[in-house]
């Protein structure tokens, strides 16, 4: 979350006072501190062409500090969020992460699972890069 705190000691008598309190607030109303978050999406199935029906999709960023996520719908599809639902992720290499859904209640039918190597840092081959090119945003997830 984003927070502009404004200290004034003095009057902005002069234009040159008003213009920097103008540029300080458009600057900090642009995303705190200038982070670009461009749109991602795709679809997560298995290797028969089954949509994974429900679970988590993580971006985890190999040379940034912030990572992205996306639920995972019934359909297979997901968008990525950092801040919030669906608003993007930073452009960059990430290793991708697919966790599963919880576990249903019992008496309730439990959905294939997601081989554990998608689960861990350590172990999952799934890497993507976010560009600024939103086109090239849009990653199919193949998972055993």
């Amino acid at each position: 979350m984003c927070r502009t705190t404004a200290i004034a000691g003095g009057s902005a008598q002069s234009p040159w006072h008003a213009g920097s309190l103008v540029a300080l607030v458009l600057f900090s109303a642009s995303g705190c501190g200038g982070e670009l978050f461009f749109p991602v999406s795709g679809k997560v199935t298995y290797k028969n062409g089954t949509p994974v029906t429900a679970g988590l999709v993580i971006f985890e960023p190999v040379s940034q500090k912030i990572s992205a996520r996306g639920e995972i719908r019934a359909d297979g599809s997901f968008q990525l969020g950092t801040h919030r639902d669906n608003d993007g992720a930073l452009e960059g290499e990430y290793k991708v992460l697919i966790a599963p859904p919880p576990l249903p209640e019992e008496g309730k039918p439990r959905r294939p699972t997601i081989h554990p190597k998608y689960q861990y840092l350590e172990s999952t081959p799934l890497k993507f890069t976010v560009t600024r090119d939103r086109n090239k945003n849009k990653f199919n997830i193949e998972v055993e």
